[in-house]
């Protein structure tokens, strides 16, 4: 499965769906390194980013569903609830690593939330202001426990 999220749309339906599991999910998502977008083209908008966005900059703010992420990241949304990837190490919260020109992002969901993934890239509803796409390459599940 290898398919594009467009900057122009505000999420993106993976088809990838999410079971009810008794425990913890791990959901792992690879994408092309290569991919990237603007996550502000208003002057000083910091050029163009990969999945962590643009690291250090809050957007704040109305409007965003992820206020306190870094400005232009890679958001997820299963059941309506949205979250970002985070960067830290395993088994905590996820994990991220660059390996032959992709990124693997991890995240840990409970395993009661059920539903279908969805990306996005454009999370302030200001459709347009962002540009560029990134490349899923494949997402995967696995129940994990504690």
């Amino acid at each position: 499965m290898s398919y594009q999220i467009p900057s122009t749309v505000i999420w993106e339906n993976t088809g990838f769906p999410l079971d009810p599991t008794k425990n913890y999910k791990l959901v792992t998502i690879k994408v092309n390194a290569s991919s990237r977008w603007t996550a502000n083209r208003n002057p000083g908008g910091g050029g163009t980013y990969d999945a962590r966005g643009w690291q250090g900059r809050k957007p704040g703010g109305p409007g965003y569903k992820v206020p306190t992420s870094d400005e232009g990241c890679l958001v997820g949304n299963i059941s309506g609830t949205a979250f970002v990837f985070t960067f830290e190490v395993e088994p905590i919260t996820g994990k991220t690593e660059v390996v032959d020109k992709e990124i693997i992002l991890g995240f840990r969901v409970d395993g009661q939330l059920s539903g279908d993934i969805l990306l996005g890239i454009n999370d302030n509803n200001l459709v347009g202001d962002n540009a560029g796409e990134i490349q899923v390459i494949s997402i995967d599940w696995k129940e994990v426990r504690g």
